[in-house]
């Protein structure tokens, strides 16, 4: 899809978003730092899982204030599958985050209450309007769909995870692509400031990145874990290598910035038909 379409173009074309209520398998063994071994990236893979079930659980929300107000029949009808698959997303993640907690003592579940405890001060202060939730949702519903076409495009890096693991995070990209314009047409209806939205996401992605690597830090910590040089040289790859994530996502997520900027002017179809013919039996878990 070319840089031109329209956002009422690119919902028509859209597929339908299809909630999968995936079952994983929660009988293999995994070693305490299971990305090849390397306590560092464990560390970020751990802290980055435990920021989606109460993460998520706001995404829904933030949804949910303006739902009401939008009047356009196929919007709602991708606002319902949005929430959906979040759901699924935050009850996974959640189930995942207790088995590897249980196989290597990393204290996964203590990082996700942490976060869920931080959103829940956030709403209760009440310093951000419900226009500045949502906008903030848009700006991490872009962040992991771009992280999302990353992983699939770059299956090699995510091969170090155990199976279970390694599923879940495929199986979460492809939602976050077929989901990932809901968000943002949501907002452009109901709020339409897009000033707004570059604003918030200079500072949910500093946010997000100060949260992550905190909690990263902290894992470690808690395991009185010092990263040898091949953890660290193995995470600069990850991250800025060939492959890496942050070179692989620098020049879509810059896009955000641009006048004309609408999630759907991508269009990462043919990587969600390979996840769905690779992984048969995660993509027919439709309910």
């Amino acid at each position: 899809m070319d840089g031109n379409s329209t956002p009422s173009q690119a919902t028509q074309e859209m597929s339908k978003i299809l909630p999968r209520n995936v079952q994983f398998d929660f009988d293999i063994e995994m070693e305490k730092y299971w990305y090849g071994g390397n306590a560092l990236m464990t560390a970020w893979m751990c802290a980055l899982s435990s920021m989606f079930p109460p993460g998520e659980k706001e995404f829904i929300r933030s949804i949910r204030a303006f739902e009401n107000q939008v009047t356009d029949p196929a919007l709602q009808r991708d606002i319902k599958g949005f929430i959906g698959q979040e759901g699924f997303h935050q009850l996974n993640h959640k189930r995942v985050n207790i088995y590897v907690e249980e196989k290597t003592g990393l204290k996964i579940t203590a990082m996700e209450q942490q976060v869920s405890n931080n959103i829940r001060d956030m709403l209760k202060a009440g310093g951000f309007s419900d226009a500045q939730l949502l906008a903030s949702t848009v700006c991490m519903e872009h962040i992991t769909a771009i992280m999302g076409e990353w992983m699939l495009s770059n299956q090699e890096m995510v091969q170090p995870a155990p199976a279970i693991f390694r599923d879940l995070i495929l199986w979460h990209g492809v939602e976050e692509l077929e989901h990932k314009s809901v968000a943002f047409d949501v907002f452009m209806q109901c709020v339409g400031d897009k000033k707004m939205l570059r604003r918030v996401m200079v500072a949910t992605t500093f946010g997000f990145c100060l949260s992550l690597l905190r909690m990263q830090l902290k894992l470690l910590w808690w395991e009185r874990k010092m990263p040898s040089l091949k953890d660290l040289w193995g995470t600069f790859t990850f991250n800025f290598g060939k492959h890496g994530v942050i070179r692989h996502v620098f020049k879509p997520y810059f896009a955000f910035f641009k006048k004309d900027f609408h999630p759907n002017n991508t269009d990462e179809s043919t990587l969600i038909a390979e996840w769905e013919s690779d992984y048969p039996e995660l993509a027919g878990s439709q309910q």
